[in-house]
């Protein structure tokens, strides 16, 4: 029931916060709190304790508003706007309602109740509820939602939103959806008990003023995955039976319901660390025992054989040896690893876990051997890398922790070997007889300064599925091409040490909006770049897109439009964008809306790739160099379609008049290679100089 129920109405925007302004003046701070007064009138009539996080034409910071809910322990938060179209099309006009981002929140059940409220009074078009990641739900009380109850930019919204009695019909369908929602019943779930020697977990459903607990809505997760349990609803106990035998590490249980009447309880979830005593260890190497210095591969386990938890810290011991480079805290299979060098034939090595202590035996040589190569793989500041890929003789190897290495190699010198990995330019090595047996140091040169490596980026080509967008040329819609830019896209960063993903990978499945934002969220990135092109059916400009609050974002689309001009030779405009997409993912994010090809080619593909991976690399602080040149014949006509490829792995086309320039080159002498007519001839160039070169290739 209403009666005593603790309210919080947020009327938002206020002050110099203007809000969004209609076409007549009419601005949203005004009309939101005109609704939030007549909400809270109601609201008091009907018995519940209303509090309003403004009560004039003031701002108040989003977070003090958060605050202020939770400081009077408020039943339910109502944040009450009206939105506006950022793409100014004065048609659009419905009603929108958005909850904490998280699905099993109880917000949702007062938001589908505003959803069905929203339809009878206003009768517009309504989107369901949303999850959202504004500043006033995030971190709020249990029940929190944010009414876009219109449209405020479409004129004849305007007028009514200027109507006092329309604003009423609004707060009337706030108070009604409140109102039904407490007479629904608030189940909660009380009196959590873990008892792990039991193996079992106890608490009580309770639904004190609502129609009793729907034994057919209990649900109990452990890491994820269902599992049994008992529940009475006579009394309400929850009884949950965990697994005999869990792994070692950390468990999170969760738990949640819902009464008769559909209510979801506020989840409960407890996380709770398994930690049995070790009883023994292995001790393996890498390469085979035998070899000098190797890889020690500890795994330890607990009395019933499994491993021990994540993150315990093993100390080892190797009285007769040194140990090179250590990993001292167990993986998630529980294994800690070692570089050693031993100095006798069997050696020793000593575990030492928390009160456990033992002893293992290890096969060494102390000699120097003939065959084996070793050493670690550092850049060019020192920094030891691992995951190398070691080309030598039809075989691979990967450098392991602090970037050593181990070769064996076979037939007579010299031996010759080459060093692989994302982000780093390839680097050989010719090995003589007197490198064998003592440390080799391999320095391997980043690519663009390192500016990539390990950075996190996502790529949202937009649309697909179901929804093509317009098409461009026959065979060719808006999405495949999206599709085929991002895919581009991709090989540059990942080649550049970039961690990529895309938020689809074929153009048949159907991803909503809100699907990708969730993939995006659980992501973790650092930058978001959601492509498209240029579509009259969705207004999409030849622009690049950015929500109006983040100036990083403001930022990065502006140097994308910079680059955009100079390689696709078009003129975008840089807007604010008010998008799902670009309003909730945390990172810097923009929206790219690219030219239209005339043509079907892999060129306009390749050259929009590479216009917004300039502008990645600047972003993350890299400053280029440009390099331009004139491929003639060797009697001076230009030659036409020759690949071109840099030392970074980008490539490109030479145009009609032979023409061909890269952005994106370091300041220094570097060799490119030309292919053309199934050759490849290698050119040294010099990109400091500052003027376009000619190059003569002969045939």
């Amino acid at each position: 029931m209403i009666k005593n129920k603790t309210i919080v109405i947020d009327p938002g925007h206020g002050g110099e916060a203007l809000g969004a302004v209609g076409p007549n003046g009419l601005m949203e701070k005004d009309v939101n709190f005109r609704v939030a007064k007549f909400l809270a009138k109601k609201l008091q009539d009907a018995g519940a304790i209303v509090y309003m996080t403004r009560d004039g034409d003031y701002d108040v910071p989003l977070a003090d508003r958060v605050e202020f809910a939770k400081s009077r322990k408020a039943d339910a938060f109502v944040s009450i706007h009206h939105n506006a179209n950022a793409r100014r099309d004065p048609r659009i006009n419905r009603s929108e309602i958005y909850c904490v981002f998280d699905p099993l929140s109880p917000s949702f059940d007062l938001g589908h109740l505003l959803y069905s409220k929203f339809r009878e009074k206003l009768g517009l078009p309504i989107l369901p509820p949303l999850l959202a990641r504004y500043r006033v739900l995030k971190g709020n009380v249990d029940v929190a939602v944010l009414g876009e109850a219109s449209y405020i930019s479409n004129p004849e919204e305007e007028k009514r939103l200027a109507d006092p009695n329309y604003n009423e019909l609004e707060a009337e369908a706030y108070f009604e959806a409140i109102r039904e929602y407490f007479e629904r019943g608030i189940p909660k779930i009380v009196d959590f008990e873990l008892k792990l020697r039991q193996n079992k977990a106890f608490a009580r459903i309770e639904d004190p003023e609502g129609p009793g607990v729907d034994a057919g809505f209990v649900s109990v997760f452990l890491d994820g995955e269902a599992i049994d349990f008992d529940f009475e609803p006579l009394t309400g106990k929850l009884t949950v039976r965990l697994p005999e035998l869990l792994p070692n590490g950390e468990h999170k249980l969760l738990l949640y319901a819902r009464n008769r009447f559909g209510n979801i309880t506020p989840k409960l979830e407890h996380t709770f660390t398994i930690k049995r005593p070790i009883v023994s260890f292995s001790l393996t190497t890498y390469p085979e025992s035998g070899r000098n210095p190797v890889l020690l591969i500890v795994r330890l386990f607990d009395r019933y054989g499994m491993p021990i938890g994540e993150g315990e810290r093993v100390n080892i011991r190797v009285p007769s040896g040194k140990i090179l480079a250590i990993q001292p805290h167990a993986d998630k299979n529980g294994v800690v690893r070692a570089v050693v060098m031993f100095s006798e034939s069997e050696s020793k090595v000593g575990i030492e876990v928390g009160y456990f202590e033992g002893v293992g035996m290890v096969e060494a040589v102390r000699r120097r051997e003939a065959s084996y190569l070793w050493g670690k793989i550092v850049d060019i500041a020192g920094k030891p890398i691992e995951d190398v890929l070691i080309h030598y003789d039809r075989r691979r190897f990967l450098s392991v922790l602090g970037g050593y290495f181990f070769v064996p190699l076979t037939g007579n010198p010299p031996w010759k070997l080459k060093f692989t990995k994302r982000g780093y330019y390839p680097t050989e090595l010719e090995v003589s007889t007197d490198m064998l047996g003592t440390e080799q140091e391999v320095v391997i040169k980043p690519l663009f300064g390192a500016t990539l490596i390990d950075r996190k980026i996502l790529i949202d080509p937009a649309i697909g599925g179901l929804n093509k967008g317009s098409e461009i040329l026959p065979g060719l819609t808006v999405s495949r091409a999206n599709l085929f830019v991002a895919q581009r896209l991709e090989l540059m960063l990942r080649t550049a040490g970039a961690d990529v993903e895309l938020t689809r990978r074929d153009d048949e499945t159907t991803i909503p909006e809100t699907e990708r934002v969730k993939r995006i969220l659980s992501s973790e990135g650092d930058l978001l770049i959601s492509i498209d092109h240029e579509d009259d059916m969705r207004y999409i400009d030849v622009a690049t897109h950015y929500y109006y609050r983040d100036r990083e974002s403001e930022e990065f689309a502006r140097r994308t439009a910079r680059y955009m001009r100079k390689v696709l030779d078009c003129e975008p405009q840089v807007k604010e964008w008010s998008s799902y997409l670009t309003i909730h993912p945390p990172m810097t994010r923009i929206v790219v809306g690219l030219p239209r090809p005339n043509q079907l080619s892999l060129s306009h593909f390749d050259r929009s790739a590479y216009a917004i991976f300039l502008a990645v690399l600047e972003h993350f602080g890299y400053r280029p160099t440009k390099f331009s040149a004139e491929i003639v014949d060797k009697v001076g006509n230009p030659i036409k379609g020759v690949r071109v490829f840099s030392e970074e792995g980008i490539d490109t086309v030479s145009d009609d008049d032979g023409r061909f320039s890269f952005l994106h080159l370091r300041p220094e002498p570097q060799r490119i290679r030309l292919v053309y007519n199934e050759r490849a001839t290698d050119v040294e160039i010099d990109p400091i100089k500052g003027r376009p070169q000619k190059i003569v290739l002969r045939a």
